[in-house]
């Protein structure tokens, strides 16, 4: 019988401070009841725990050893949904919160804040509001790196009087490597399963290493 991967998830709790953790402090226990009680009452089963204790909230996820850990675990078991006690155990902070949920819908990802469900779900006017300003500042940053990339190349053409070039994107350097990202991509493929995938078949970065996800996702956007 296939099996229901909708009834699968990962629970995820975080402390900021590691004097709240231990078998006499309830920090955990109490978000790890919260998702459970959770879990059981929509019929879901929890395959595994991850713990970030003594994390700040203002850390980033990419920063936080078992954040990183567990999407690791959910790619390669096709979890799909990730249970929290609460917006604030991913940060305290709105835009924080919004920038993760972003990042882990583009993964496939589900985040479910146990507390209230719709947290995350982006069908509220002020999640409208905060992609939109997300949208928008990166944006601004790419033109404002491809301004100052420009300056410098400028300056260095006048001080050598000699043509600077760019550094070349993938495009360039390997249109095939780019077209197949993107059609594994169509396919359903995590970034770490794309980057898994191109070295099976030989296409790896310019140090003859796996293509990282970060140039991965600079790929997938490059036609975004």
């Amino acid at each position: 019988m296939a099996k229901n991967w909708d009834k699968y998830c990962v629970a995820y709790t975080r402390t900021s401070s590691k004097t709240n953790v231990g078998k006499d402090k309830d920090s955990i226990q109490r978000q790890l009841i919260s998702v459970q009680n959770y879990a059981k009452s929509q019929e879901m089963k929890i395959k595994k725990v991850f713990s970030d204790n003594g994390v700040s909230g203002t850390i980033e996820i990419y920063h936080r050893k078992s954040f990183m850990e567990m999407l690791n675990y959910c790619s390669q078991n096709n979890i799909k949904q990730i249970c929290v006690d609460g917006a604030d155990r991913i940060a305290r902070d709105l835009l924080v919160q919004m920038t993760c949920t972003q990042y882990l819908s583009k993964q496939g990802y589900q985040l479910i804040n146990v507390q209230n469900p719709d947290t995350f779900s982006g069908k509220s006017p002020t999640s409208d509001l905060i992609a939109q300003i997300l949208g928008a500042i990166s944006q601004y940053e790419k033109n404002l790196l491809v301004a100052k990339l420009k300056g410098a190349r400028d300056r260095k053409k006048l001080a050598t009087k000699k043509k600077v070039e760019g550094r070349k994107n993938w495009s360039e350097l390997s249109p095939k490597t780019v077209r197949i990202t993107f059609d594994l991509r169509k396919k359903g493929k995590t970034m770490k399963e794309i980057s898994v995938d191109l070295a099976s078949k030989g296409y790896l970065s310019t140090k003859n290493t796996p293509i990282n996800l970060g140039t991965i996702s600079r790929i997938l956007q490059s036609k975004g």
